[in-house]
């Protein structure tokens, strides 16, 4: 068999640390021996299958394996055959020593793969309150790295599966098997590594020592979204004027329409030079020359000529920008699936229909209250507003729903006593003790109500699951959905179906 050149080198830093013959079989077999099991899975999603393949194939021909033993009391049936047949053919090919261990350990890592998912927050073991400490990290790492990550659902997904296996290693005192290779990530990135172990020492209280190796693994799984989102700057303009207010209005138009890269104009006087911090600039226009100046301006018209513009565009060209997020979409031909995009329509038209903001008279207790919100759903959204009181109430004691450090909640349920999704939200007219994700008390006034059939189709999962998630996907839609009138809720999620079945046509 033919293997790759040894002496290949790649510029992602991930791939230095692996032998070139493991990616190749790693590649190989999840490629060509799975009949084509893995087409719908994104080329960001295939890479990183691969890649976590030949790094489990290089640790292992290197006699470091995985010790500690690795339970499958979760593995979906369906995804540990995959690995095993993967596992298989690498067997075969290159008679490593492959223990049922590192087979399921390669399970659990092909079980995070279709990111596309939304989590279902119905779902029995849906832990709330780890879905809102990753939503927190996300959050902290993204704002002390000035790079917002909160809308790489990748990210999300992988630190959800990885630090859930990891409390339970923590837990049961087991730990992963040393891997030299982390020790040199972690020097990579000294700085991140900083940022993420400060940030996990003030989000999991519980859990403060983290061992080098799972933090490693939490390093790799931003490094790896910073890599997935390349940042653009945006490029600001000052222009200095020497005459009045009309010329520099005309002006500030005329760049605006034919140099809309330009997404922040200034204008000044020179009178007004001494006052200014140029560096906040990445481009300096006057309309005169300035003999004392020494940092580089260009020298404009105040009509701004045809040739002007086509020297800006120019320059603009050759220099690097790094601080917002570029937009990597790729449009492509999908099939028009009529039916489906149909189906999404409708059901997203219904849940909108039906979505309102009522005030309600809070009762002595939060039962009572549910009851009268229940009460009035009864015959066209639930069949049995006692039975479906019961459900909300069990699940908001068994795990925990308030949003921290706001005053509203999302109650949910799935269940046969539910005959149609249904979202809307209830503002109370006196407080209610609760407790909240991060289990702090709080006051709770705005109840969000979430209720679906146990039975619900792929389609109605998908848009409630579009909202539930979007509750605290940002500090924006947290205000939204705290302080939000009903028209400027309506828009929220409006926007948030819409994206959803775009996405789904891309798939």
């Amino acid at each position: 068999m033919t293997t790759p050149d040894e002496n290949f080198s790649s510029n992602n830093f991930f791939l230095n640390f692996i032998t070139p013959r493991w990616l190749y079989f790693a590649k190989n077999a999840v490629l060509e021996k799975t009949n084509n099991l893995f087409i719908e899975v994104t080329d960001n999603q295939l890479q990183q299958v691969i890649t976590s393949l030949a790094l489990t194939l290089e640790r292992i021909a290197h006699s470091h394996w995985i010790v500690d033993e690795i339970t499958d009391d979760t593995v979906s049936p369906a995804v540990q055959s995959l690995a095993e047949q993967i596992m298989g053919e690498i067997k075969k090919q290159t008679e490593l020593e492959i223990t049922d261990n590192e087979v399921l350990f390669f399970t659990k890592q092909l079980e995070g793969v279709n990111y596309k998912k939304p989590q279902n927050i119905f779902l029995d073991n849906f832990d709330a309150e780890l879905s809102y400490q990753v939503r927190e990290l996300i959050r902290l790492v993204s704002q002390q790295t000035q790079k917002d990550l909160r809308k790489d659902d990748t990210l999300f997904y992988d630190l959800l599966t990885h630090l859930a296996a990891a409390f339970k290693r923590i837990d049961n005192q087991a730990q992963l098997a040393g891997n030299p290779l982390l020790e040199k990530i972690l020097t990579e990135y000294p700085r991140l590594r900083k940022i993420i172990q400060d940030d996990l020492k003030e989000i999991f209280t519980d859990h403060r020592a983290f061992l080098q190796d799972e933090l490693a693994y939490i390093v790799i799984h931003f490094a790896a979204s910073l890599e997935r989102n390349p940042v653009q700057k945006e490029i600001s303009a000052l222009v200095l004027c020497s005459s009045g207010i009309g010329t520099a209005k005309i002006l500030e138009s005329r760049l605006n329409k034919y140099i809309p890269e330009i997404e922040r104009i200034e204008i000044a006087k020179i009178s007004q030079m001494g006052h200014i911090d140029f560096k906040e600039f990445d481009l300096i226009l006057s309309t005169i020359f300035l003999p004392e100046f020494s940092l580089p301006y260009k020298v404009i018209s105040p009509l701004l000529l045809d040739d002007e513009i086509r020297e800006i565009k120019q320059e603009l060209q050759g220099k690097q920008f790094s601080n917002r997020p570029v937009s990597t979409h790729i449009n492509k031909e999908t099939p028009n699936d009529f039916e489906q995009v149909y189906e999404q329509m409708k059901v997203a038209n219904e849940l909108l229909t039906q979505f309102s903001i009522t005030e309600v008279s809070t009762r002595q207790t939060l039962e009572k209250t549910l009851d009268v919100i229940l009460d009035e759903l009864e015959g066209v959204v639930v069949e049995d507003p006692q039975k479906v009181r019961e459900l909300l109430i069990h699940r908001h004691k068994t795990a925990p729903i308030g949003i921290p450090n706001t005053h509203f909640a999302l109650f949910h349920s799935a269940n046969t006593y539910v005959k149609k999704p249904y979202f809307a939200i209830f503002d109370l007219s006196r407080s209610v003790p609760i407790l909240g994700m991060d289990r702090k008390p709080m006051e709770l006034t705005r109840l969000l109500l979430m209720l679906a059939p146990d039975n619900m189709s792929t389609t109605e999962e998908r848009l409630l699951g579009r909202i539930s998630n979007s509750v605290i996907e940002s500090d924006v839609n947290i205000q939204t959905y705290q302080y939000g009138d009903e028209e400027a809720i309506y828009e929220r999620i409006s926007s948030l179906f819409i994206t959803e079945i775009k996405d789904s046509e891309e798939e």
